[in-house]
């Protein structure tokens, strides 16, 4: 995210941007951290196709997903995706769902890890049907104005996928709309 995000773009003077800059990478950061945003089902590398600027779809793991034109990135070094059309982070992961436990407390746990590291002071979660399949979306503000969402949704009956966007709470209506595009677009695998 650090290297895609280009702070002149995200307004303000150059301290104010600066400070905001930095206070959504580790928002973002700490973010990816406590949901495990990353491959951690498995250790294979892979390239993130579809991702240029002209092209507004995109793979990770059999899921396609699409989001609004501009952005770009690929797979980062814990093996999830990241992507930025400069001013809203998104980051896609694959976890093992732990034998035994359901979706429901996977979900749960996630909620929790973002709020204890104070990713999102306050997330509403709320039931999300995608395809044929039962997620859960967390949404809220975080520390500093930081708008956060996430749709977690399950991949196969062992691993969930994760897709989280990150952004200033002043960029509302790019979130909105990458939120929308991405929600109306996911398709899993069969």
């Amino acid at each position: 995210v650090t290297r895609a995000w280009d702070a002149r773009k995200m307004g303000g003077s150059t301290g104010e941007t600066v400070m905001k800059y930095l206070s959504c990478v580790a928002i973002a950061t700490a973010a990816w951290l406590a949901v495990g945003c990353g491959c951690a089902a498995s250790n294979e590398r892979r390239s993130e196709r579809g991702a240029t600027i002209g092209n507004p779809k995109h793979e990770a793991w059999g899921a396609y997903f699409s989001l609004p034109p501009g952005f770009s990135g690929g797979e980062n070094d814990a093996g999830g995706i990241e992507l930025t059309d400069g001013e809203i982070a998104v980051m896609v992961g694959r976890h093992p769902i732990d034998e035994g436990e359901s979706f429901e407390s996977f979900a749960e746990a996630r909620r929790r890890s973002l709020a204890d590291l104070g990713a999102a002071s306050t997330l509403l979660r709320s039931a999300r049907r995608i395809g044929d399949r039962d997620g859960f979306v967390l949404s809220g503000r975080g520390a500093d104005g930081v708008e956060l969402r996430l749709l977690l949704v399950p991949l196969d009956p062992r691993t969930g996928l994760s897709f989280l966007l990150v952004g200033e709470a002043g960029r509302a209506g790019r979130l909105d709309l990458a939120w929308t595009t991405l929600l109306g677009s996911v398709e899993l695998p069969k």
